[in-house]
């Protein structure tokens, strides 16, 4: 497994497309259609890289930046 990637989209299409190609490529991927679902995943999990859309309902990805910037928690 060459790592853990969190795609964070709510377009459906970009997410799953982005999903594949990573999951061809040996990645483990999970993914967030939304900024609270992405904020979850990024305290429950550990990631190694986020791919983040800006414009995502309710935490933007603006917001789910600087949450993962400034989280104690540190898991990424």
């Amino acid at each position: 497994m060459n790592g853990r990637i969190l795609v964070a989209d709510d377009d459906r299409r970009i997410n799953e497309l982005l999903q594949d190609i990573f999951a061809m490529e040996g990645y483990e991927v999970l993914s967030a259609r939304d900024g609270e679902e992405a904020v979850h995943i990024l305290e429950t999990e550990e990631i190694d890289l986020m791919l983040l859309d800006v414009m995502m309902p309710g935490l933007d990805g603006w917001t789910v930046l600087d949450y993962a910037k400034d989280s104690t928690i540190r898991k990424f």
